[in-house]
């Protein structure tokens, strides 16, 4: 155990840039996990860029309040989930990819997103309001109905949950089993996450869900009637799966059905290349967010190229100079 946090919200806790972490996470009991890379507390003063988590044994990234701000981060093939928010995490992220491994799959339920603003949904600040922008998230249907062998324990391509007020804009999500989930199942005031949603708090705007699984539930939630036609004329949500957006999505490490090295750039005319936009207040004069045309991870550069690994278990540890 260790204390983290302070009263400074620009804290500088070091830099962190082009690091693989692999194979690293675990859960130990339930509710009490190792992750690919925690942050406690961490302020906005610190650098984190280009980072690759590579199967984690629990959630690939995990954020406990803090205020920091993320870009180039990589989650590929974690076992619970991508992108976890708790604690009043106020921090920032962009330009952020996730990808899943069908057969791989958390007994918790595993999701790309999950946010809550504590364990019990309370109403204690500073309150859960993260803003993520130019999300790539795929998910383990993203090869569409025809993929076999999908880990039961799949879930939501974003759980936003327990009084949360997550904000995501110009994110691609494709290939989940169910899609976008206001969850107000666990909050001390009735419908405190839809009602963030419904009062600007929690802003899900200018993103596009592609194929999921549920088609029933592209949309979730106990009091979706409160939200849903709002939800979907501010989003684009249809039935394209992975290759329809993106050249190579599904690609997976050796020993996997359909292995490869994945390549996330946007395809011809895909919904992807163009459709940014960063004209909502959360977003619009805030200079940590670079104005991009493209929605999702990756516009024409690919920024994983010559520092990471989608095939780490193939490389030569044991010989010194021999892993780059």
């Amino acid at each position: 155990n260790a204390l983290y946090g302070g009263t400074d919200p620009a804290d500088n806790s070091g830099t962190m840039k082009y690091v693989r972490i692999e194979f690293a996470g675990v859960p130990l009991t339930p509710d009490n996990e190792i992750n690919g890379l925690t942050f406690g507390g961490v302020g906005s003063g610190t650098t984190i860029d280009y980072i690759q988590v590579y199967r984690s044994g629990d959630d690939s990234y995990e954020w406990f309040g803090g205020t920091v701000g993320c870009k180039h981060l990589m989650a590929i093939g974690g076992l619970d989930d991508d992108f976890d928010t708790d604690f009043g995490f106020a921090g920032k992220l962009q330009f952020c990819v996730g990808q899943r491994y069908p057969t791989i799959a958390d007994v918790s339920g595993s999701n790309g997103f999950e946010s809550d603003n504590d364990g019990s949904g309370s109403d204690k600040t500073p309150k859960t309001t993260a803003i993520f922008s130019n999300m790539t998230m795929i998910g383990p249907w993203a090869g569409g109905s025809g993929v076999k062998n999908v880990n039961a324990n799949y879930q939501h391509a974003a759980q936003i949950r327990r009084n949360s007020a997550l904000s995501t804009f110009n994110s691609v999500f494709v290939g989940y089993t169910d899609g976008i989930y206001f969850d107000d199942g666990t909050v001390a005031t009735p419908k405190a996450t839809s009602i963030n949603y419904v009062q600007g708090r929690l802003v899900f705007k200018n993103n596009v869900v592609g194929y999921i699984k549920n088609a029933t539930n592209d949309v979730k939630g106990q009091n979706k009637a409160d939200y849903e036609t709002t939800l979907r004329a501010s989003n684009t949500f249809n039935t394209m799966i992975g290759t329809d957006l993106f050249i190579a999505p599904t690609k997976l490490a050796t020993g996997f059905a359909d292995a490869g090295v994945p390549n996330f750039l946007p395809v011809t005319g895909s919904l992807a290349a163009s459709g940014a936009l960063f004209t909502d207040a959360k977003i619009a004069n805030d200079a940590f967010f670079e104005k991009v045309n493209y929605r999702g991870a990756f516009g024409t550069t690919d920024w994983t190229a010559g520092w990471s690994s989608f095939d780490p278990q193939v490389l030569s540890y044991d010989k010194p100079g021999a892993v780059k």
